[in-house]
């Protein structure tokens, strides 16, 4: 296979010195504006099922907003039980000076049928089978106007932390997922692509 040429002609190549000016003139792309980047890792779905049966809660998914956005969603299951219950999500911005605790919204999981080869109240393949009697939680945490680093100031410096667990009450007790004990902590930052 032969490779091929650009043709241009001449017109083009009249134009080509003034494209590259350009070029090379445009101003330097501003650096993306800082975002809030988790500084943990989140369970694959058999390590989220174990954890979920060991502590009856376990966090499962954790977004960001867009850059400049003040907002952090997520979500995650809870072993339900009978009675009243409510998961809250508790979280500061002051490294626990003060501390925000906002109720996270439950939703049943839809139930699914156990494949025709699996005993009936065997654990299956966490990826294939939801936990029996678990339900799903929602939150978002809002997060003041200003606290997220402008424009022009040092997004890299070290500051800003939004330090956050989730709580489980039901009838059994009060559960936790605080990361192991070391919190679900999002720092900002600039995205490590774009230095």
């Amino acid at each position: 296979m032969e490779p091929r040429g650009v043709r241009l002609s001449a017109e083009d190549l009249e134009r080509l010195p003034g494209l590259l000016a350009a070029v090379v003139a445009a101003p330097p792309r501003a650096p993306p504006p800082p975002r809030l980047q988790p500084l943990f890792e989140l369970p694959g779905p058999s390590a989220a099922a174990a954890r979920l049966r060991r502590q009856r809660v376990c966090l499962e998914r954790v977004q960001c907003a867009a850059p400049g956005g003040a907002e952090v969603t997520g979500s995650g299951r809870v072993l339900g039980c009978p009675g009243p219950r409510v998961v809250a999500v508790r979280y500061t911005f002051t490294e626990w000076r003060s501390f925000l605790d906002v109720l996270a919204e439950l939703r049943p999981e839809p139930g699914k049928p156990l494949p025709p080869d699996a005993p009936s109240g065997e654990p299956g393949d966490a990826e294939e089978q939801e936990e029996p009697g678990a339900e799903r939680f929602h939150f978002a945490l809002s997060l003041p106007p200003g606290l997220l680093p402008k424009e022009g100031e040092d997004a890299d410096a070290p500051g800003l932390a939004v330090h956050f667990a989730i709580c489980y009450r039901c009838a059994q007790g009060e559960y936790w997922d605080n990361n192991a004990g070391a919190n679900y902590t999002l720092r900002s930052g600039r995205p490590a692509d774009a230095l």
